[in-house]
């Protein structure tokens, strides 16, 4: 079998400077071998996670990983994060090990230069992951499967080349090509619904009907057609109807919103949400706020996931975060890799400083000024926080990055102070905001050489 057979999911625009999430499973090893036939090992790159849920045999899989990068030539990095420990209030196993997975792939990525990161998603996954989100009452986005790319942060974009693959053909690819692979011995039980559908829901379709995995991928990928229109037809209206207000808030006309056809509606809702600073919605919270917008009563209201509320004030519906978004400070030791140039506040965004100095965090006190670093502009905190549109209700908190003589040295998500700022390649100190909303909690609030 061809390695462009198995990756007939691949599109041009990728490229070929790639990043493989490498498990050592059969899926992550058949996608690296198959893009280093494809491209060459020197365009392609492995990162691991070893979530140490799995003792010896966690170990295992790291080792082999990296074995199998050597062998094949790639160049390969590893991180080890103990999900147990890390693990937030409310939030299962499996989900932290999710979150901490990508955590560190869009690390690995923004350290190695690469732009889209490969996982080794099938067809197969793809097929389980319908059935999943339809037993969970799901609607057609769920319905869709699992979409060809993602993006996972600012510049990273997640991509699934191996995506109309099945099973069946990643196991022939390996065996072609004496390529060895490990397996997780979780793997083995029916207590996770994803592997009680593996293991005993698909065997029964595809006995019903061989090429079941097939038909159910085609009819996600209409579907996934239709729900991308939706979703511009969507945007389009939340374009023409929304005003956004001051402190994040978001609003909706309600008499636009009940004009339009419902599907296209209910999806200019969930937009709100998501501009307001949630996620994704389950359909009893979209009816819901449907409902608020049919309501005669001026000021009804429904409580939404990710802290946020939605309110009815007269002919609109107002998303707004129901309290103040409270961040603490991460301190990291690492080397300066080369930065894109920013342009305003970004959560997400790390800023490296020189490691030469001890730093500490304070909040905002009257007098401060900032001068970012190569921007040769001097502001006021006060005045660049609104610029930056940090919401009013979370300046008074907003952590500030000290050096030890009490100069502000960074201001996190935005920049680093004119004289702070670490060069590429050399020692630095990363500084990250942790939003303790999400259950975060800081590794440090100082740092001493």
């Amino acid at each position: 079998m061809q390695a462009a057979h198995l990756l007939r999911a691949y599109r041009p625009e990728w490229g070929a400077r790639l990043l493989v999430a490498l498990s050592g499973g059969a899926d992550s090893a058949a996608l690296l071998a198959a893009l280093c036939e494809k491209f060459g090992a020197e365009t392609i790159a492995a990162a691991h996670v070893n979530h140490c849920l799995r003792g010896a045999e966690s170990d295992r899989d790291e080792a082999f990983c990296r074995e199998l990068c050597q062998r094949l030539g790639v160049p390969f990095t590893a991180a080890r994060r103990d999900v147990r420990a890390e693990a937030r209030r409310g939030e299962s196993i499996e989900d932290a090990a999710r979150r901490i997975r990508y955590e560190e792939l869009v690390r690995a990525a923004r350290d190695g230069g690469f732009e889209f990161v490969a996982t080794a998603h099938n067809a197969n996954d793809n097929a389980e992951t319908v059935l999943m989100n339809l037993i969970r009452g799901a609607g057609a986005a769920g319905a869709a499967g699992i979409p060809p790319e993602r993006r996972l942060a600012e510049g990273v974009t997640v991509v699934r080349p191996l995506l109309a693959a099945t099973r069946a053909e990643i196991l022939a690819f390996l065996e072609e090509r004496g390529l060895p692979h490990v397996e997780d011995s979780t793997n083995a039980s029916t207590d996770y619904t994803r592997n009680f559908i593996r293991r005993e829901v698909m065997p029964r379709l595809t006995a019903a009907n061989s090429a079941a995995v097939e038909h159910i991928c085609a009819a996600a990928e209409s579907l996934r057609a239709d729900e991308e229109h939706l979703a511009r037809e969507a945007s389009a209206l939340f374009d023409a109807t929304a005003l956004e207000c001051a402190d994040g808030e978001v609003s909706l006309s309600t008499s636009v919103l009940l004009a339009a056809p419902e599907p296209v509606a209910l999806r200019a809702l969930r937009l709100a949400h998501v501009r307001a600073g949630g996620g994704s919605l389950e359909r009893t919270h979209t009816e819901a706020l449907y409902a608020l917008c049919r309501s005669r009563d001026p000021s009804a209201a429904v409580s939404l996931p990710h802290g946020i509320a939605a309110r009815r004030v007269y002919d609109a519906v107002v998303f707004s975060r129901g309290g103040a978004r409270r961040y603490s400070v991460g301190f990291r030791e690492t080397v300066a890799p080369k930065l894109k140039s920013g342009g305003g506040f970004d959560s997400g965004r790390a800023v490296f400083l020189r490691a030469d100095r001890r730093y500490s965090v304070r909040t905002r006190a009257v007098g401060d000024e900032f001068r970012a670093a190569g921007r040769g502009v001097t502001k006021s905190i006060k005045k660049l926080m609104i610029e930056l549109k940090i919401p009013a209700r979370e300046r008074e908190g907003f952590p500030l990055v000290m050096d030890e003589n009490g100069a502000i040295a960074a201001v996190p998500g935005f920049a680093a102070a004119e004289g702070f700022a670490a060069r590429e390649g050399e020692p630095a100190v990363e500084v990250r905001l942790l939003a303790e909303e999400d259950g975060s909690s800081g590794e440090e609030e100082s740092r001493s050489e």
